[in-house]
């Protein structure tokens, strides 16, 4: 029994033996056949150049694209390194001098596939195709190249274990039960003192409805889901699609779509935006808003895309079941910028003023704070529009006029509305201290907080120009 066991062990050494001598003499006549072939097509083209004139023509530059996407194998010589690396790791052929067995990458055809991928790597630049012996490709694939099932092996490889984890993941992704609660984030939505994302809602579903049509339709085309559609990978291709085209075909429809759809949101958000803009230019009486303002129009119009599509209560809501959810992230930037900001520290609040008692105090309370802080502000804004002043005795309404009248800074119409805005700090000064006071402010004074917004845009309006380049932030 011993002497058959070491006979049979005999045999299977000899056959490595010669498995091996046949494997590298194949590849030896591979190669130098290439490499023969390689130098015939040199020669070639060498001939070729020897008559060519200084100016390349437009049919040789042709002749060169097609000779390159025919001839060039710097893909082929990588999946074939891939294969059979991956199938070396778990059967190798061959063994090394102390009898250890070269496995993945020592396997020698995968060497000799490393060095002819160095070699085809520098193809565009010197002009030497590479070829590949058909006796150095692959076989067999590993199941996770997702070849067709006739060419392909379950791969027992790290790689294959990922691929089928990460496999189980997608498919297990949108299962019952995953997805059923969707919750909208008081964090994005966004309203100031005198602007709310709540005026732009109707727009918002308008915008939604022809956004969700588009969208399912393309779905429904190629058998995916909203996530599968965006991302342009999917778990499973549905039966039509798979009938007229292969995976590879749906994705690049896919994205050609998507990218269309969301192009197409895009520019109706800015058309929302510029329309906002307008409205708002109109409304105040002003000839342009300022940039601060422009951008608080914007996030209110990102807002309301984004209340429209998350609010469990709305028409994005059919028979307790959400709608596509991607619609309000055509405007990602802006809706970024919400988070941003809300996740800022709150800034302090303006100094409150000492109200006087009973109910006339806290009426003038209530808008003359946001008078004294809103002058105080603009203050600081027509201070810095001339340096000389900061040194300067001037009051209040002599440092207007200085600016208006010597230094020709600002336009009359901004006098007139700081003038006006510096009555109402001083009414609202004189009614916070005093209860006589307050039928002034009652009769004087701004009549809503509109009047308020309405004085403070303008004003913001007419600084933007001569202060584009200052520091202070109005």
């Amino acid at each position: 029994a011993a002497a058959a066991e070491e006979e049979e062990a005999e045999e299977e050494a000899a056959a490595e033996r010669r498995l091996q001598a046949e494997v590298e003499a194949a590849m030896a006549a591979s190669v130098a056949e290439a490499a023969a072939r390689q130098e015939r097509e040199v020669a070639e083209e060498a001939g070729r150049l020897k008559h060519a004139t200084a100016r390349v023509s437009t049919e040789e530059k042709v002749e060169w694209f097609i000779r390159y996407q025919r001839k060039q194998n710097l893909g082929r010589i990588a999946n074939a390194h891939k294969a059979r690396a991956d199938r070396a790791l778990t059967h190798p052929r061959v063994r090394g001098p102390a009898g250890r067995p070269l496995i993945g990458a020592d396997d020698p055809i995968c060497l000799r596939l490393a060095q002819m991928a160095t070699a085809a790597v520098d193809t565009a630049k010197n002009g030497r195709f590479v070829p590949l012996p058909r006796a150095l490709e692959a076989p067999l694939y590993p199941h996770w190249m997702e070849r067709r099932a006739d060419r392909s092996y379950k791969s027992t490889s790290v790689l294959g274990e990922m691929y089928d984890r990460a496999t189980d993941l997608l498919q297990n992704l949108f299962a019952p039960g995953r997805c059923e609660q969707v919750l909208c984030d008081a964090k994005l939505l966004y309203s100031t003192d005198w602007l709310s994302y709540s005026e732009y809602t109707e727009g918002a579903e308008e915008a939604m409805e022809e956004y969700n049509r588009e969208l399912l339709l393309l779905m429904a085309e190629h058998g995916v889901r909203e996530a599968e559609a965006l991302t342009s990978r999917a778990v499973r291709y549905g039966r039509a699609a798979s009938r007229k085209r292969n995976a590879g075909d749906t994705a690049s429809a896919l994205r050609f779509g998507v990218s269309r759809l969301r192009g197409m949101a895009r520019r109706e958000f800015d058309r929302q935006v510029e329309a906002a803009v307008a409205a708002h230019e109109v409304k105040m009486h002003v000839q342009r808003l300022s940039d601060a303002a422009k951008a608080s129009v914007r996030l209110c119009v990102a807002s309301a895309w984004y209340y429209v599509t998350y609010n469990p209560a709305g028409s994005n809501v059919i028979d307790g079941e959400h709608g596509p959810l991607s619609f309000p992230w055509a405007a990602h930037d802006a809706l970024l910028e919400i988070a941003r900001r809300a996740a800022r520290p709150a800034a302090a609040p303006p100094p409150s003023l000492p109200a006087a008692a009973g109910a006339e105090g806290s009426l003038a309370g209530s808008k003359g704070e946001r008078v004294m802080h809103e002058f105080n502000r603009m203050m600081r804004r027509l201070n810095a529009l001339d340096p000389a002043l900061a040194g300067s005795r001037l009051d209040n309404c002599e440092r207007i006029n200085h600016l208006c009248d010597h230094r020709g800074i600002i336009t009359t119409n901004t006098r007139a509305l700081a003038h006006k805005l510096r009555k109402w700090r001083n009414l609202a000064k004189g009614a916070a201290q005093s209860e006589a006071e307050v039928a002034a402010w009652e009769r004087e004074g701004p009549t809503c907080e509109e009047a308020i917004d309405q004085v403070v845009v303008a004003v913001e309006a007419e600084l933007s120009r001569p202060c584009a380049d200052s520091d202070i932030l109005w």
